[in-house]
């Protein structure tokens, strides 16, 4: 069967990444497009899927079409839980962007009633198809690095010269309102190297706190520095920013037997080199730049999760509503901490 994919949003993570992921991945087609711009979304069918995707501007009139298999949702942050929820009860498998929702209340609606409806709820943190992160994995899980101590997160980017992002416009201005985003940088960015810590370490956060440039005055964070305590005891940080031009975002591993680091890998592209150095293994690895590899590799886990029986267990590289949802925990802890400068404690 040829899995059918709808796409809630026709704005930049759609148009360059997923609609080319589905139009690459195998067995799956672009079936319908909704925008509350018809003549968008007329374009946006055009551009990749020569018009056979349906365009749609209201989004129970797309649930209603029997080509559609499975939801991606990528509304205005706050849209997200409606939108999930309408897709389950549609009977409709849903593939959420991140972050899941504003708080923890809505994620779990959104898992209740994909549970219900008895139809599968994925969050789209890519950087767990990565395969340098996957190595990584797998050396933890073994015991390569002994017993682990410290992970460190990078994924920020900025503009030279620029010392305040100048606000987003048009289509985008709702990532400048907090009701619509709910926090500035952490959910750009900063929610995939919590879920990456989460699922390189297998365990939750136990304790966070957080320093940002939020000042009461210039709205949303644009710098965030997050230390988080897991609940295996290894300590990790996050920083994300859109104040960072030509940093490497390096994601940096150590432990009791030695350490590795996987250099400018965490971005939306397939990219990076990983070093390794322990007791028994040194080696380096190179992945060559695909814009759209790792979104490739999660839509084919999603579509592999759906073909396969109710009961399977969800594939170890495709994140879940629990992932999303423990996300949403630390940036909730992440702007509690900076409201009252006490550790917070999940």
């Amino acid at each position: 069967m040829t899995v059918g994919w709808a796409l809630i949003g026709t704005g930049q993570h759609p148009r360059l990444k997923m609609a080319p992921a589905i139009n690459s991945a195998a067995g799956c087609q672009l079936a319908a497009v909704m925008s509350r711009d018809l003549v968008r979304a007329k374009q946006f069918s055009a551009e990749f899927a020569a018009g056979s995707a349906v365009p749609y501007t209201d989004v129970e009139d797309m649930l209603r079409d029997p080509r559609v298999h499975v939801v991606y949702v990528a509304s205005p942050n706050a849209l997200h839980v409606t939108h999930v929820i309408a897709a389950a009860r549609a009977g409709k498998h849903v593939l959420c962007e991140k972050p899941m929702a504003l708080s923890v209340t809505d994620c779990e609606r959104m898992i209740g009633e994909c549970e219900r409806a008895g139809v599968k709820l994925g969050v789209a943190f890519h950087l767990r198809t990565h395969p340098g992160v996957l190595r990584l994995r797998e050396l933890i899980q073994s015991g390569s690095f002994g017993t682990l101590a410290f992970i460190q997160t990078m994924f920020s980017r900025g503009t030279r010269g620029e010392v305040t992002p100048a606000p987003r416009t048009g289509s985008r201005q709702w990532w400048n309102d907090p009701s619509m985003v709910g926090a500035g940088a952490m959910v750009g960015t900063g929610v995939h190297c919590v879920d990456a810590i989460r699922f390189l370490t297998g365990s939750d956060v136990r304790h966070v706190a957080a320093l940002t440039d939020a000042d009461g005055v210039h709205g949303l964070e644009q710098l965030a520095l997050v230390g988080l305590r897991m609940t295996d005891g290894t300590l990790a940080t996050v920083c994300a920013s859109r104040r960072l031009p030509d940093v490497s975002n390096d994601l940096l591993v150590c432990g009791s037997f030695g350490r590795a680091t996987l250099y400018d890998g965490l971005d939306t592209a397939l990219k990076g080199r990983l070093e390794i150095t322990t007791k028994d293994i040194t080696s380096t690895a190179t992945f060559d730049n695909s814009n759209v590899g790792l979104y490739t590799s999660m839509v084919e886990a999603f579509n592999a999760w759906i073909a396969a029986p109710a009961t399977a267990p969800r594939p170890t590289r495709l994140a879940g509503g629990q992932d999303g949802m423990a996300a949403v925990q630390v940036t909730s802890a992440m702007l509690d901490f900076v409201n009252t400068g006490r550790h917070v404690a999940l």
